[in-house]
């Protein structure tokens, strides 16, 4: 059972759609938060959990205490279980989602900025690498972006990214990386 590991709704369970969703291995959400409390003041930050799947990456931040955060997926049943679990958990407005395309949306986004963004995206796809050229326009400076891959897929166009923290497990490889 996925749950929320940190904050005030640790333990809450939270469904996880049968298809095409992978969620974030608990010991690597740990590490992820303890990274972003070196560069970061959650309570400061709003945040975009871009290909959201079962939401965890931003359900863990607004537990934690994260001002608020906005979830994509194109998926409906996992954009469905993110709103069921919003309505349960009532987070009095600091919790928003749309069920579309990631990178249509973030091609078409231009008004919203925010401080910290898991990039998460189906592991068959190539939508990371579409991200990075895109991903600027929507950033504060400073922010953050968590990346999950395959290990055997390459970051490319990291132009004005710094790598701050990396790790891996047997099948994936994760980074934080700061916009200059």
């Amino acid at each position: 059972m996925l749950r929320i590991q940190g904050g005030i709704w640790k333990k809450t369970p939270v469904k996880v759609p049968k298809e095409n969703v992978r969620p974030t291995p608990g010991r690597v959400r740990e590490t992820i938060f303890n990274w972003i409390k070196l560069y970061k003041n959650l309570e400061d930050c709003i945040v975009l959990d871009l290909f959201s799947g079962s939401g965890i990456l931003g359900l863990e931040a607004v537990s934690r205490g994260a001002k608020k955060a906005l979830f994509i997926d194109r998926n409906e049943a996992a954009v469905r279980n993110i709103a069921a679990l919003s309505k349960k958990l009532k987070p009095f407005g600091r919790i928003s989602f749309r069920c579309e395309d990631a990178l249509g949306w973030l091609e078409r986004e231009h008004r919203n900025r925010f401080d910290i963004v898991f990039l998460d995206p189906p592991y068959q796809s190539n939508a990371l690498n579409k991200c990075f050229p895109l991903i600027s326009t929507i950033l504060n400076s400073g922010a953050l972006v968590y990346v999950e891959k395959p290990k055997s897929v390459n970051l490319k166009d990291l132009e004005g990214f710094k790598i701050l923290n990396s790790g891996k497990t047997t099948t994936i490889s994760y980074q934080l990386l700061r916009m200059n």
